[in-house]
């Protein structure tokens, strides 16, 4: 399966964090992930690099918040030329957008998924892949949290 939230998230230029698997390194870094089992607090003898969970390392993106899905909505209908449309049918949400192209042709998007956000992010992405929405502004609304 395709994971759409990782795509959307390269095909806008965010960098992930380099994360470990330890809660306790992350929580610095404002992430709260990985394990918290912490040798290092019941011996104060160890040190980070002694523990094995400080040196799996872990790619992560920011998260895509309810906030970020709503201002990229925003960013979406603020397009005059986009015709969009989204809607719940058969368990799935569907969102369909119809463009010009530069010969006047349309261009059409359709997206479906069970998860409104994965479809959101499919869609969003579809968006850059043709150029219809501006990476950088998708890349901060992204960033923001």
């Amino acid at each position: 399966m395709t994971n759409h939230i990782e795509e959307l998230m390269k095909a806008a230029g965010v960098e992930p964090v380099i994360l470990t698997d330890c809660s306790f390194i992350n929580i610095g870094k404002g992430y709260d992930v990985g394990t918290d089992c912490c040798p290092a607090v019941e011996d104060e003898r160890l040190k980070c690099e002694d523990c094995e969970h400080s040196k799996v390392k872990q790619r992560l993106y920011p998260a895509f918040t309810p906030e970020k899905q709503l201002e990229l909505i925003k960013l979406v209908l603020k397009k005059p030329y986009i015709e969009w449309e989204q809607y719940f049918e058969n368990n799935k949400f569907i969102m369909k957008a119809d463009m010009p192209d530069e010969t006047y042709a349309c261009l059409t998007i359709d997206v479906e998924n069970t998860e409104y956000a994965l479809a959101l992010a499919e869609f969003i992405t579809e968006l850059l892949k043709i150029k219809r929405l501006v990476k950088s502004e998708v890349r901060r609304i992204l960033e923001d949290g």
